[in-house]
């Protein structure tokens, strides 16, 4: 995955998770390594390749959450407005309720 220089010469390691570690694997420097190399940037390449397309779902549907989300917490806004205006409460941020009325208030209505 990665050519080291240790002095004059460069040298290929290839390093992988092994039981939460980072373990080095010695490849060479010769043209073994490079080819190595070459086989793991074209595998590495695949990988993004095949990737890609998942990204791009990703990234529409995060725009969409974010529409989603706007158009949500109007329709929100629009139904507190209406049922505030409709003499409707929430209790604690619960169900909404009916106001009560005195005697009074219902008499002059």
């Amino acid at each position: 995955m990665a050519w080291e220089q240790r002095g004059s010469r460069s040298y290929y390691y290839s390093a992988e998770k092994v039981n939460g570690r980072v373990e080095k694997r010695y490849l060479g420097s010769g043209p073994v390594a490079q080819a190595a190399a070459q086989l793991e940037q074209m595998d590495r390449d695949h990988k993004e390749d095949d990737a890609r397309p998942m990204r791009q779902d990703m990234d529409r549907l995060d725009a969409l959450d974010t529409l989603m989300g706007a158009f949500h917490d109007a329709v929100e806004h629009e139904v507190n407005e209406t049922l505030t205006d409709a003499g409707y409460h929430r209790h604690d941020r619960g169900a909404w309720r009916r106001k009560r009325r005195s005697r009074q208030q219902e008499e002059t209505e």
